[in-house]
């Protein structure tokens, strides 16, 4: 069975995307589900003061952030690279004959 670059990365892309949502559903359904543990009652709410502003709070966090996504999104891209070629290469000595039989055994394998 031939697997092409095209196959395997839509492939790749479907389970990237799939994974967070089916991982969010098992959580989900843990949660649901009544267990053996009594609820504890639930606790008052605090009191914030002060704002939380998400966000980086200057240019230098900003650009660490995009630094980080760019390279976390290269490392994924060269990890895909590598699976490709590595899927290559076992299509490739697939269809390769079959080696000849080692002298020293029958059938060509070491027990």
């Amino acid at each position: 069975m031939r697997i092409d670059g095209r196959k395997l990365a839509a492939w790749a892309v479907l389970a990237a995307l799939l994974l967070p949502w089916t991982a969010a559903a098992a959580g989900d359904s843990q949660e649901e589900s009544p267990g053996l543990q009594a609820k504890p009652a639930p606790a008052k709410p605090k009191v914030r003061t002060e704002d939380i502003v998400p966000g980086p709070k200057d240019i230098r966090e900003r650009s660490a952030v995009i630094v980080f996504l760019f390279w976390m999104w290269f490392s994924i891209a060269v990890l895909l690279y590598v699976l490709r070629l590595k899927v290559r290469e076992v299509d490739r000595l697939s269809s390769l004959e079959k080696p000849p039989a080692h002298p020293a055994t029958k059938d060509g394998l070491s027990s």
